[in-house]
């Protein structure tokens, strides 16, 4: 298990789904946007039941996890993994892209333009 931990508090989750936010939050950075994901999380003072909380993942939005050992069994979503997965599989780096070999070999010689 994970706690995935924001500025609005810390939330325990399986770990996949953990990895999942934060796969889909890093690839929105790189894009420079945000989402809300719904998260599914142990109540701890409510005796192991399952709630959720929508969190804000992406650019600027401050979200970490670390590793939580504890007595509650590991907690499954497959739907939001897949759903995460997806979501961060569209996703692709804006700006430039790196020169090929090719590229590079037409670009001009800017010592021989003087």
């Amino acid at each position: 298990m994970k706690l995935l931990i924001n500025s609005s508090g810390a939330y325990l989750t399986g770990d996949d789904i953990a990895d999942a936010v934060l796969d889909y939050g890093m690839a929105l950075a790189n894009e420079q946007r945000v989402d809300l994901v719904e998260v599914p999380y142990i109540v701890t003072d409510d005796h192991g039941a399952v709630g959720t909380v929508r969190l804000t993942v992406g650019w600027r939005a401050d979200v970490s996890a670390t590793q939580h050992q504890g007595e509650h069994p590991e907690l499954l979503d497959d739907a939001l993994l897949l759903e995460l997965h997806t979501r961060t599989s569209t996703l692709s780096p804006s700006g430039d892209m790196p020169l090929t070999a090719h590229d590079i070999e037409l670009l001009p010689n800017p010592a021989e333009e003087y």
